[in-house]
């Protein structure tokens, strides 16, 4: 029932947070090659942190949780490589951020996507052995 119920969040994290992009982020090439920016953007407020946060941030930090929800189901099986792929789950997203940060990745930097990384994390961490 546990990992059900992991299963069943990580897809509302995955929905919500293709949603978020779908809706507020028409700037984005698959949300363009899908027509959805042709329904019109939602007025989503990004002049104030809290907006920001919300179209920028949240989805990476959802998509994040889902991430780990499911590698957590994976290494329930105690094998050395879902162990290994678990810990390259946690520090996938720290990594991506610093190849932008070094321009070896394209994308753009941002401080507000590590400190959502680490509030997942530590959310994650916190609320695990209910999943």
């Amino acid at each position: 029932m546990r990992s059900l119920k992991a299963y069943i969040i990580a897809t509302a994290c995955l929905v919500v947070g293709a949603l978020l992009y779908a809706l507020c982020r028409t700037d984005i090439w698959f949300v363009q090659m899908m027509h959805l920016d042709k329904i019109g953007a939602w007025h989503c407020p990004t002049d104030t942190p809290w907006g920001y946060w919300l179209v920028y941030c949240l989805p990476d930090g959802l998509w994040y949780l889902a991430l780990l929800l499911i590698q957590q189901q994976i290494v329930r099986t105690k094998s050395v490589v879902s162990r290994a792929l678990f810990a390259v789950a946690v520090a996938l997203p720290f990594i991506l951020e610093g190849l932008q940060a070094a321009r070896l990745l394209p994308g753009t930097f941002d401080y507000m996507d590590i400190l959502t990384y680490l509030f997942t994390l530590i959310l994650f961490l916190c609320l695990k052995k209910l999943f």
